[in-house]
């Protein structure tokens, strides 16, 4: 029999393991009935199995969701209650929840969480169920799908394809009803969005997601529709959600909900076909800058050419910044197209859609201190600067074809000092390159073409230098005379044609008499000049062109006053899809013709007759639908 000491030696030894006291005097290790002998740390971690076990056991047990009742909304899964899990270690059960969905057997949950409810113990563990696993009909789950899906899903990520993964995020967004904003200036914004987090793309790629996201909205009508905003974790180690704010021109007005309660607009739709109109006036719009890039071009030619293609389309837009009243579309790309307006955003955020778009590497730099942005572009494996808007001297349709290269590819050291503004105090990547690109004709400040646009045609760029209109490749190689019998003040390239302005005369353009009064056109194909237009007996000349330029098709002419304004709509000379060689017909020629192109062996063709497929590029679906063509299949030249 025990006696009275004993008994309640036992009962001080229960009310310490009720309780958590620590009984100084005895061992470590207590008596308990279910598992033998364990220590207090042993039994903590023993509960711990225990709730994690109960958790996934009603987990098991989970076989149908119906979506469409609970609406999205998590729901009762498992109480916790009997193992009094302090509320303080809430994040402990929530951090198990998270990583016990990324698992094979689990895949299926969506969302899974614990709450307390109120009391100070962890009390409730809530689910949802991801949507694509749900029979629309049955409700059922299918749980094998979900399995095979993660093992896809890794299997994806250890080939290292997280951002073609985001990608397909984006579009798969646009079947999201968008959340509705508002700011201080009452101005709708509209926005949807995913996270990322599963996908472990850290923080330090960033600006090349980015760069991969922008090059998708020139590329793919269903990644067009949107802006992209990265957001990452509080200790900057992750990428974890992606936001994407919506087009306005995309929304579907009509399926606008509202606040029950207040009436405010708070969810809308995305228009599809509104989408695909947005993205043909994209596609249209740039065509003259996509049309002019060939493969044979080098990247440094290609952001040569799209610079200048940006600062001759658009006009900073000066009256608004003066008057303090810069509307939203001045900060955006498609804004800036749709516009030809911009402020420093804009045009940053049109270079980076433009130059990732063509497969070169660009993403934006910021200064607070200077309240400006402008590019960081990838050559030859280093960052260097690029500043549009300040190159851009055209500013409410004043001096829109004058352009500048003063801050024009230069590293770090350089940018510093260049130019009478200087550039400082800025945020982005390291523009660390040592090319100088001393050789190229953007470089040359001993002459005129360092002040002027240039433009590109069939290998060869375009420029004004002293009064002369010449052409040369960009390293100043093979450079000749195009037209030296005239005084040329302003010069560009539309399509295959030059139209460039010229002094009345053939006088010296420092006599006061010569003035600019004549627009010519050459055909750079076979070099026909011709006189476009004669404005010396024009009384709104006579002071003569004070600038001419194209913007969007149109050639536009100054006169003597800034009212005084021609506007011509030029109208590229018919295209003969096929007729690569330019002889009038379509035969066996053209197909050898755009096979020894795509061979390297010759570049003299008409590159815009060889898109047969009307897809923006030349290659080898051309070549085989001219093919058909010419067998007598029933295709189409120069469609999609």
């Amino acid at each position: 029999m025990m006696n009275k000491t004993s008994k309640a030696l036992k009962k001080l030894l229960c009310a310490a393991l009720i309780t958590g006291i620590v009984l100084t005097g005895f061992p470590a290790t207590l008596w308990h009935s279910a598992y033998g002998n364990i220590t207090h740390a042993e039994a903590a971690e023993t509960t711990e199995e225990q709730w994690k076990t109960d958790i996934k056991n009603a987990l098991d047990k989970v076989t149908e969701f119906d979506d469409d009742k609970y609406a999205g909304k998590s729901i009762y899964l498992v109480d916790l209650s009997k193992y009094n899990i302090p509320k303080a270690d809430i994040d402990i059960v929530n951090k198990y929840l998270t990583g016990l969905k990324d698992t094979a057997d689990y895949y299926w949950v969506n969302n899974i969480m614990a709450d307390p409810y109120g009391t100070a113990y962890v009390k409730y563990v809530f689910y949802s169920v991801k949507s694509e696993y749900i029979d629309s009909a049955s409700k059922n789950i299918d749980k094998a799908k979900a399995k095979t899906d993660y093992e896809t899903f890794h299997k994806r990520l250890e080939n290292g394809e997280q951002f073609v993964m985001v990608k397909e995020r984006v579009q798969a967004a646009i079947d999201n009803k968008l959340h509705i904003e508002y700011y201080q200036n009452e101005k709708a914004y509209y926005w949807t969005g995913f996270y990322v987090t599963d996908l472990g793309i850290p923080y330090s790629k960033m600006g090349e997601l980015l760069e991969y996201l922008n090059g998708t909205v020139i590329n793919d009508e269903s990644c067009s529709w949107c802006t992209y905003t990265l957001q990452y974790d509080t200790n900057m180690q992750y990428i974890t959600y992606v936001q994407l704010d919506a087009n306005e021109a995309v929304v579907d007005k009509n399926s606008i909900e509202t606040n029950e309660t207040t009436g405010v607009p708070v969810r809308a739709k995305i228009d599809k076909a509104k989408v695909t109109s947005v993205y043909k006036d994209i596609k249209n719009r740039i065509s003259s800058l996509t049309y002019a890039i060939t493969d044979d071009m080098s990247d440094v030619e290609k952001v040569l050419l799209v610079h200048d293609w940006i600062a001759r389309e658009l006009d900073y837009d000066y009256d608004n910044y003066q008057k303090n009243s810069i509307p939203d579309t001045s900060y955006s790309a498609y804004g800036a197209l749709t516009t030809g307006k911009a402020v420093c955003s804009g045009y940053a955020r049109l270079a980076n859609i433009l130059l990732n778009g063509i497969g070169i590497r660009t993403q934006s730099i910021t200064s607070s201190a200077m309240n400006h942005e402008w590019n960081a572009v990838y050559l030859n494996g280093h960052y260097y600067h690029m500043d549009i808007t300040w190159d851009d001297w055209g500013k409410d349709e004043n001096y829109e074809g004058t352009v500048y290269h003063e801050y024009f590819l230069y590293n770090d050291t350089d940018f510093k000092n260049v130019g009478d503004t200087k550039h400082h105090d800025w945020i982005g990547v390291v523009c660390d390159g040592t090319d100088s690109f001393a050789d190229m004709i953007f470089r040359n400040k001993n002459s005129y073409i360092n002040t002027i646009a240039y433009s590109y045609y069939n290998s060869y760029w375009y420029y004004i230098n002293k009064g002369s209109l010449y052409k040369s490749h960009i390293d100043g190689s093979s450079l000749s005379v195009v037209d030296d019998t005239v005084k040329v003040t302003d010069m560009f390239v539309y399509g295959n044609n030059i139209y460039y302005a010229t002094y009345s005369s053939e006088a010296d353009s420092d006599v006061p008499s010569a003035f600019s009064t004549r627009v010519w056109k050459v055909n750079a194909d076979n070099g026909t000049k011709s006189l476009y237009l004669n404005l010396s007996d024009n009384a709104d000349y006579q002071d003569g062109i004070q600038e001419m330029c194209i913007k969007n098709g149109v050639l536009k002419i100054d006169g003597n006053t800034s009212s005084v304004k021609k506007e011509l709509v030029l109208v590229e000379e018919s295209i003969k899809y096929g007729d690569i060689n330019g002889n009038g017909k379509i035969d066996s020629t053209d197909a050898v013709a755009i096979k020894k192109y795509l061979a390297g062996y010759s570049d003299t063709i008409n590159k815009k007759a060889a898109d047969v497929t009307g897809d923006g590029k030349i290659d080898v679906n051309d070549a085989i639908r001219l093919l058909k063509y010419l067998a007598g299949y029933d295709v189409t030249l120069g469609a999609a």
